[in-house]
């Protein structure tokens, strides 16, 4: 090998080991980058998830205080009324409050002791209020919020158990269960049609086994997909007039 042949040698090996300096660093430096931008997105993503679940959690306690005060405000109210007798009493969550069931089923003897966001075990603890009137007929319908608020199909069951033995025990009304409805989907809420159905399930056995009266209402308010129908809600949730006016229909016959 000549000098001018080995000096070519030289300056592209140089070239070579220049070039393959620059590329690992490049590489490395990419590496880098890729590392830094995983760990940066996986600190957001647990941010915004933190961020989330802290936004829940205070939404589902501020709904919480606002049903605990309206539910207080409503109770103590109700404990004011006079005394009635042979009554009709329709007791449970916002289905049964946001109904004017004097009017709707054309009677003037019926009480409305509703409460939106109202649970089995906040009904429990007014059935003394409602057997204080001597019902000849007791409406029932709650259970949403429950499952809303996670507690145990165990425990709203025993709570239900409870309320019709309550009502027996202290009157000689006759009980009637409605089917808890089921919703639309919802958004950032806590409500899950399997569970409502599901309870349903085990609600229509506890009411034979207790000799009251179920009301299925499932045929008439759910649609194909197993959701609330939305000709009869306007939020997804609630009943809109429509659909009180086909629970009319099914009540009038158990009414009168």
């Amino acid at each position: 090998m000549n000098h001018k042949t080995f000096k070519a040698f030289v300056v592209l090996a140089l070239q070579g080991f220049i070039y393959n300096t620059v590329l690992l660093f490049k590489i490395r430096t990419m590496k880098r980058w890729l590392i830094t931008s995983i760990i940066i997105n996986i600190i957001l993503l647990l941010f915004i998830g933190i961020s989330n679940i802290v936004s829940t959690s205070k939404y589902k306690e501020e709904v919480r205080n606002f049903q605990i005060d309206h539910y207080l405000m409503k109770n103590n109210l109700n404990e004011q009324m006079a005394k009635q007798d042979s009554v009709i009493v329709f007791i449970g969550d916002s289905q049964i409050e946001y109904c004017n069931w004097n009017e709707l089923l054309e009677r003037e003897d019926i009480l409305n002791r509703g409460i939106a966001g109202d649970v089995t075990s906040g009904v429990l603890a007014r059935v003394a209020e409602v057997t204080r009137h001597n019902p000849t007929k007791v409406f029932i319908q709650v259970g949403t919020n429950d499952l809303a608020m996670g507690i145990a199909e165990e425990q709203i069951m025993e709570d239900y158990s409870r309320v019709i033995e309550e009502i027996q025990v202290n009157s000689r009304a006759e009980i009637f269960v409605n089917s808890i409805l089921t919703v639309q989907d919802l958004p950032g809420e806590f409500y899950r049609n399997g569970e409502i159905l599901s309870l349903n399930r085990v609600l229509k056995q506890l009411c034979a086994s207790k000799g009251v009266t179920f009301i299925d209402l499932s045929d008439q308010f759910t649609d194909d997909s197993g959701n609330l129908n939305q000709a009869f809600t306007n939020d997804g949730l609630h009943l809109n007039a429509k659909g009180y006016l086909i629970w009319a229909d099914i009540l009038k016959k158990l009414v009168n």
